[in-house]
This record gives structure tokens, sequence and C-alpha cells, in this order.
């Protein structure tokens, strides 16, 4: 039986695919934002990793930055060649945002950075990019170790 107000059993995952323009971006800041409604097994951080085409990185930022108040989460793009590739350091933001271009490349590093995390969530937005299960992308995101995908 469906309820917006009790979570189902068992759920760790699933696909948002609606339509382009129904505000899956913004569906997905507000499932991020209803943390507290999450029971946290302790062996996984609070952090959710966003990895995302390049092209939609700045859209992450500017949603984030327009509907979510203001200190209320807290989120790192992990892009430029100065990132921070400590996993304490990452696990203390609510968001990590990065591209599928720096998680492959990271994927050479193993068990280092953004894989040396166990993340409360993965979202892969334009997930159609790992269709293909033999690409550095594809592999990378079959290596990130999270309670919910």
């Amino acid at each position: 039986r469906f309820s917006t107000i009790i979570r189902p059993n068992l759920t760790r995952g699933g696909i948002l695919a609606d339509d382009m323009g129904l505000g899956k971006t913004i569906q997905t800041i507000a499932l991020i934002a209803s943390k507290s409604a999450i029971n946290l097994d302790s062996t996984y951080s609070k952090t959710t990793l966003i990895v995302a085409p390049l092209s939609v990185l700045e859209n992450w930022v500017e949603q984030i930055n327009t509907h979510v108040k203001k200190g209320s989460l807290s989120y790192y793009v992990f892009h430029d060649s100065n990132r921070n590739n400590d996993p304490e350091f990452l696990k203390n933001y609510d968001i990590i945002i990065t591209t599928y271009t720096i998680l492959a490349q990271s994927n050479i590093k193993e068990r280092s950075g953004l894989f040396a995390i166990k993340w409360l969530r993965v979202i892969l937005d334009e997930g159609h990019i790992i269709r293909t299960r033999l690409t550095k992308q594809s592999i990378a995101a079959c290596n990130l170790d999270a309670e919910r995908r």
C-alpha cells in the first residue's frame, strides 16, 4: 500500500525517470534534506554522493543554493584540481557533488578518496551514462559503497 508518510521496508534505491523539466533535481534535494527521517546504520556516513555530467554540475549547486535554507545542508564540489581527497574531510558534508570523469579518474587509487567512504546514498544524474558496463565510469560507479542507490 502506498503512503507518503511511512517509508516502505527494505527500500534501498530506485530510479527517478520523469521527463525533462519536471523537477527531478529538486525532488532529489528534498529527499536529501529529509535526512532526519532516516534511521542511519552507523557503518555508513551521513553523506550523499551526487555524480553528474560536467554540464549540469553548476545546476546542482544553483538548485541547492536556491531551494535549501542556508546552513541546513552542507555541500562540497569535488571537481577542481585542488579538490580535497581526504575521506574524513568529505564525510563532514551532507552532499558531495562530482562528475563521472572525476569518479572514473579517482577509481584508479583503490580505497582512497571517494572509494574509501561508505556513502549513505549515491545519486547518478543522467544514469544512462553508465549503461555500458565495461566503461571506466560504469566500473567506478559500481565500485562505490553505498547503503542506498
